[in-house]
Parts: C-alpha cells; sequence; structure tokens
C-alpha cells in the first residue's frame, strides 16, 4: 500500500519535472504540505504518511474521484484484515497475556513453555492454561511443537460500546502502562500526550481516525524488520472538562 501511494507521488513529481526541469523535490513537497525529509525518506520506503497526510496530498494535487477512491479502499482492506473478536471471548480473553502470547509467537513459534513463560515474567502454570485456553478457542495449533498462528491479527476496537470484560483490560494494560515509566528506560519506551480543545461533535470522526492509526501502525511496525520483542501501545482520549448540559 505504501508502494501504491509512493508510485503514485512519484509520478505526479516527476511529470511536473518534465515540464519544467528544474522543478526541485523542494517544490513539490511544498506543494504537498509536507516536510522535503519526510518526503524524502517516503520515497526510500524509511518511513510512511498518515492517511491525514495521504489525503492532505491528495487534495493538494487535485486527485480526481476515482483515484481518491481507490487509495480509500486500499485503506478499508488494511482495517479488513483485523479479525472482529466476538464479545463473548473478551470475557474468556480479558488478560493482556493472551494477546501478548499470540504477539511472541509470531517472534519464535518453536519455544518452550519454560522460555516462553520467561520471557513474561509469569509461572510456567500460568502459562500453560493460557497456551491451553488459545489452542482450545482456535487462535493456534501445535504441530511437533511448533505453533502457528491460525488468527494472527485480531481487534476487539469498537468505539460506540464498551463491556466490563473490555474496562478490565483497559485498566490492567493502563496500569502496566504507568509502571512501565519507572521501571523500562526511556530509551526503550514512549510515553507522551496531547492537550487539545475539541468540537465534542466530532467525536465519532476522531474515533475513527484513532482506529485506523492503530491499524496502520501496527502493520507499518511489523513488515520492517526482524521481530524480537512484544511492545503495547496504548491511546486514552476523555476529556479533562465536565460538559454543559444544553
Amino acid at each position: 500500500m505504501q508502494k501504491n501511494f509512493a508510485a503514485y507521488l512519484e509520478k505526479e513529481f516527476l511529470e511536473r519535472r518534465s515540464r519544467n526541469p528544474s522543478y526541485s523535490l523542494r517544490a513539490f513537497a511544498k506543494l504537498l504540505g509536507v516536510d522535503q525529509s519526510t518526503l524524502s525518506k517516503f520515497f526510500n520506503g524509511a518511513r510512511d504518511l498518515s492517511w491525514t497526510i495521504r489525503n492532505q496530498c491528495l487534495q493538494r494535487l487535485g486527485a480526481s474521484e476515482t483515484v481518491i477512491a481507490q487509495f480509500e479502499e486500499e485503506r478499508r482492506t488494511l482495517l479488513s484484515e483485523y479479525a472482529e473478536l466476538e464479545e463473548s471471548l473478551m470475557t474468556v480473553m480479558g488478560d493482556w497475556k493472551y494477546w501478548g502470547v499470540l504477539e511472541y509467537l509470531k517472534i519464535d513459534n518453536k519455544c518452550s513453555m519454560e522460555a516462553l513463560a520467561a520471557r513474561f515474567h509469569i509461572p510456567v502454570e500460568e502459562m500453560q492454561g493460557i497456551v491451553t485456553q488459545l489452542l482450545k478457542l482456535g487462535f493456534i495449533s501445535n504441530d511437533e511443537n511448533i505453533y502457528k498462528l491460525l488468527k494472527p491479527n485480531n481487534t476487539w476496537v469498537d468505539g460506540s460500546k464498551t463491556s466490563e470484560a473490555r474496562k478490565l483490560l483497559q485498566r490492567r494494560l493502563s496500569q502496566l502502562s504507568l509502571e512501565a515509566i519507572d521501571k523500562v528506560g526511556i530509551e526503550s519506551r514512549y510515553h507522551g500526550s496531547l492537550t487539545v480543545a475539541v468540537d465534542k461533535n466530532r467525536l465519532p470522526e476522531i474515533k475513527d481516525k484513532i482506529m485506523a492509526f492503530q491499524a496502520e501502525l501496527g502493520q507499518y511496525i511489523q513488515k520492517k524488520s526482524s521481530l524480537n520483542e512484544v511492545y503495547q501501545l496504548t491511546v486514552s482520549f476523555f476529556p479533562l472538562t465536565k460538559g454543559q448540559e444544553a
């Protein structure tokens, strides 16, 4: 998907330079409203562009409705690669360790139960229970001590509803994030925040963008290099002020 959009931008750039040999990448970046260094890295595959920036580029280039629809369809395809989990599963798997194990098996699918437990700093007996449940629920299979992910990408994100199981998982993940501030060096983590005034009527749109960003980032992270650790991204967006009654 990145290659498709990069090819589109490069084609637009080369067409302009063919009409004006002195037309530079700097000028093209200015037209798009993107930093030249960012655009150069995007062309080289060293970084990606967010969907917001991509839409901005399309608008500034005067892209046709057909072209815009093509890239929007690619975006929907990306989001559909994540299987939507049934709510009943959240009651059973409302513990971050289940999701951590699924991701770790992308790193090492031949690990022993002892090694797997050691990586997550939990007792072997507890890890055995987690793996047994994942096998029973059809998330993984095991053949001659080799694990296979049957459902590699999953999501339970739904900005329109919640449940006690979801709340419990969110609390646990938030607690892990708090603990990481003191236990994990800054070079191995990122904690940031954004305080911003908003139009509350646009909250559904904002949630959609956050969910799209999470899916896009997940794809981007895992395609770049060999995998060796499991990380957690936790996103919160909540009011600091008390709402006024209409």
